[in-house]
């Protein structure tokens, strides 16, 4: 079934690999830019609700709410001044920076001829409803969760986050605030303070570091520290299988210099020093209740707690950027633009943790990846990612936390498609497939499959071990735009396939591969920051489950954000802040 599967999936791939022209393509600018430098820089914020939209005394009170983000905080992100001359890709990069801007919708950047030595440039954002009530409740994939607070992302028009949260995940309870200041005091560098306060622990985590934004940026410091005393869980069957305690600490001081020429291709060369340390214990009658664990109702397995780890000392990074970036939307969140990179992008990392600077023995921490895309048409590409890292121990003479990952990404802008005169909808078809195979991994990890990711049919957390397999397909058909200009809706028709064992990757292929098929309503909130989607899907598994899932019963969904997204592994760690769940 499985490869049946994947062939299906690799026809469909190739056979959509056409479209028509690209109607967003980037307008070149060359003619208007050589030979002359920028006068003057004008910024102009529109309202979440523009004067030309037409609109009721209601929008315009919203309007009137809302702090306007301020002229410096876009002018800020641009990789130009008055006084330069620049290039086409000046005005790429600074539009790729600002929409990483969560409160900002839209961005265009032209460039004006005052004269023949002249140009002025008109940079025109628009802003988004920034505060957000976080009311979230996530049902139907066999967990219960709950929150309830508020986020603020652009703080009285500064361009800074405040967030606060309070949370119910299956029984354990958490207050978490953050705090995100992009331009710490006006400067480059940027600060993150969160806290995260759990009926099981407490994490604290800190941040400032000057980080690299654009491409044209010639280095980044930065220093990070986290502490967390936390229960944590490991699960079987969407049941918990062992239950510890993990005390980990982590420590990172880095400094990075650019090389290279940004147009063509970025190296990127680092140095740090790092300690992390993980403390494992077990879990006392305490932890079990904080996590609302009925010890009468759950199994436990007789695990052997994980090693403690500590590992301390320098390290160096080099990654290589090679930029051709298109911009899209219609991909993740419907009308909202992102940006994608097809061009190479690799990156290693070696650590030296030797057992005289504090290690529990002397070690060799290495990791890498690399990634590529292709285009397929002006509407459809692929990209993928290759990782892998392990853990070399001296005194053992062995390899241990072995991982090899592989990511990859496949999206057709198909369009409006019609039968006759009658529309229906415009049509995205979307792919994703992700591999993880470990040896010797540690005790505390395992890679999870369920409905809270890539297997919808089936409970979350259901299947675990230490290889996982996943592919995804989904036709995600965007509707109407803009409704009441609240909401844009949209549907999706979705397959997914997927494994995840402490077997043999062959076995688990041959007998242990579990699918669902089913549909789902996507509604977006175009106007509010990060253009947030919320989702609810009706999945039927097409085989019995191991956590009792019957085959054909329909499962009920509902959360925030797509099922898969479009972005690759190590952009998603790249992304990833200290934050709080998206709320509507």
């Amino acid at each position: 079934m499985f490869s049946r599967f994947f062939c299906l999936l690799l026809l469909i791939l190739v056979a959509t690999a056409v479209s028509a022209d690209d109607p967003a393509q980037a307008v070149d600018y060359s003619k208007i830019l050589t030979g002359r430098k920028i006068g003057q820089i004008y910024v102009n914020v529109k309202d979440i609700f523009p004067a030309e939209e037409d609109l009721s005394w209601l929008y315009r009170k919203a309007n009137g709410w809302k702090y306007t983000t301020q002229d410096p905080v876009i002018l800020r992100e641009l990789t130009f001044k008055p006084g330069m001359e620049i290039t086409n890709f000046h005005i790429r990069e600074s539009s790729r920076n600002i929409r990483t801007l969560d409160f900002i919708r839209r961005v265009d950047i032209k460039p004006i001829i005052i004269d023949a030595e002249t140009i002025d440039v008109y940079v025109e954002v628009q802003d988004t409803w920034t505060l957000i009530p976080q009311v979230s409740y996530s049902s139907g994939d066999g967990r219960n969760k709950q929150s309830f607070g508020l986020a603020e992302s652009d703080l009285f028009g500064l361009g800074k986050r405040l967030e606060f949260l309070v949370e119910d995940d299956d029984g354990r309870k958490t207050t978490q605030t953050v705090y995100d200041d992009r331009r710490f005091f006006g400067s480059e560098n940027q600060f993150e303070l969160a806290q995260f306060q759990r009926s099981d622990g407490d994490i604290h985590q800190i941040s400032l570091e000057r980080p690299l934004r654009t491409l044209f940026d010639d280095k980044s410091f930065g220093v990070s520290f986290l502490y967390g005393d936390t229960a944590e869980r490991l699960f079987r069957n969407n049941e918990e299988r062992y239950v510890y305690r993990d005390k980990n600490t982590d420590f990172d001081i880095f400094y990075t210099f650019v090389k290279g020429q940004p147009e063509i291709q970025s190296r990127r060369y680092s140095f740090g020093y790092n300690y992390f340390e993980n403390n494992f214990s077990d879990a006392d009658a305490d932890d079990y209740d904080d996590l609302g664990i009925d010890l009468d109702e759950v199994t436990l397995e007789d695990v052997e707690l994980p090693e403690d780890r500590r590992f301390v000392g320098p390290y160096f990074a080099f990654e290589s950027i090679q930029p051709q970036f298109i911009s899209k939307n219609y991909i993740d969140r419907f009308d909202r633009f992102d940006d994608y990179n097809l061009g190479n992008q690799s990156s290693m990392k070696f650590q030296l943790a030797p057992e005289a600077l504090g290690s529990d023995a002397d070690a060799l921490l290495f990791s890498a990846s690399t990634g590529t895309g292709w285009l397929f048409t002006p509407e459809s590409f692929l990209r993928g990612e290759i990782g892998v890292g392990t853990r070399y121990l001296e005194e053992e003479g062995t390899l241990e936390n072995s991982i090899i990952r592989s990511d990859l990404r496949y999206y057709n802008l198909l369009g409006n498609k019609k039968i006759g005169g009658l529309s229906l909808g415009n049509h995205t078809l979307a792919a994703a497939f992700t591999m993880d195979y470990a040896q010797k991994l540690d005790r505390d990890r395992e890679f999870l499959l369920g409905a809270d990711n890539f297997l919808r049919g089936y409970s979350a957390r259901t299947f675990s071990g230490d290889k996982r397999i996943a592919i995804n397909l989904e036709d995600r058909i965007h509707w109407k735009e803009d409704v009441w200009k609240l909401i844009s809706l949209g549907t999706v028709f979705f397959i997914d396939v997927g494994t995840s064992t402490t077997d043999s990757l062959s076995t688990a292929i041959q007998d242990e591969v579990y699918s669902d098929v089913g549909f789902g309503l996507r509604i977006g909130l175009p106007r509010s920051s990060g253009s947030r989607v919320l989702r609810f899907d009706v999945a039927f598994p097409m085989r019995d489950g191991p956590d009792g899932t019957e085959a054909y019963d329909p499962r009920f969904l509902f959360s925030a954000s797509q099922s898969f997204n479009s972005f690759l592994r190590t952009e998603v760690i790249s992304r990833e802040r200290a934050t709080v769940d998206t709320g509507f």
